[in-house]
């Protein structure tokens, strides 16, 4: 966690597996109407989500998806294997998608099947909304220290800290202690360790998982009945338009 928000978080996982979320150098964002701008370096499958996701975080959280851009062999995140990460510049609602250019499906996919995300989140959407929610709710926090020691302002931390605390009592009550419960959202949330990228696997597991578990359901919906909010899950909301 940083300590400042204009520092940058960076994430790290199995080989070739690294997200992360960046300052915005630029001070501003391009708001557009149409959709984000996507490098045509883009691969066609990850465009394509990247308009959905786009599209529904636009809609729902007021976020703005600027742009989707290509980490290619002369991008510094390059050599380090990063497949995403998000930029951000806090107190916008907006940001810059950075993605590897190939296909990720089946990448994403082999991760899922190792236990790397949850099931059925392997894909180009989960990993889209797993950025977004760094950008949505991390790049904005602040930590501050105070009389009772270190705390955390800015990000919707309150709607945050209640959603945690109603999935943990869920999971709880289904045996899953506070020891095992970042082991039961996703392989990289036990491997990071941290909350951010916990809340960030949450947030994409209760949008595009069919079958969630009781405790990521219920920090959806609290998160989202806190900020007075649709929580209707995106792949529901896509369903219905179908």
């Amino acid at each position: 966690m940083t300590t400042e928000a204009e520092e940058f978080l960076v994430h790290y996982g199995v080989k070739g597996m690294k997200w992360g979320v960046r300052n915005d150098e630029r001070g501003g964002y391009r708001l557009q109407t149409a959709g984000p701008i996507v490098d045509s370096n883009i691969h066609a499958s990850t465009k394509a989500a990247g308009q959905k996701v786009a599209a529904l975080m636009a809609s729902r959280y007021g976020f703005q998806i600027s742009s989707i851009q290509t980490i290619g062999p002369d991008h510094p995140e390059y050599q380090y294997g990063t497949v995403g990460f998000v930029k951000a510049t806090p107190g916008k609602r907006g940001g810059d998608i950075f993605v590897r250019d190939h296909n990720l499906r089946k990448e994403l996919k082999d991760a899922e099947d190792l236990g790397w995300f949850a099931k059925d989140c392997g894909h180009e959407h989960g990993l889209l909304t797993h950025e977004s929610a760094h950008a949505l709710f991390h790049a904005e926090q602040q930590v501050k220290n105070g009389f009772l020691g270190p705390k955390v302002t800015g990000g919707n931390i309150k709607a945050r800290d209640r959603a945690l605390d109603a999935s943990s009592k869920v999971a709880e009550r289904a045996g899953i202690s506070p020891f095992q419960f970042l082991s039961k959202v996703s392989g990289y949330a036990e491997a990071s360790g941290t909350r951010e990228e916990m809340e960030a696997e949450l947030f994409s597991q209760y949008h595009w998982s069919p079958n969630p578990p009781p405790f990521v359901k219920v920090w959806g919906e609290t998160l989202h009945r806190e900020m007075g909010i649709d929580s209707t899950p995106f792949r529901e909301e896509v369903r219905d338009r179908a």
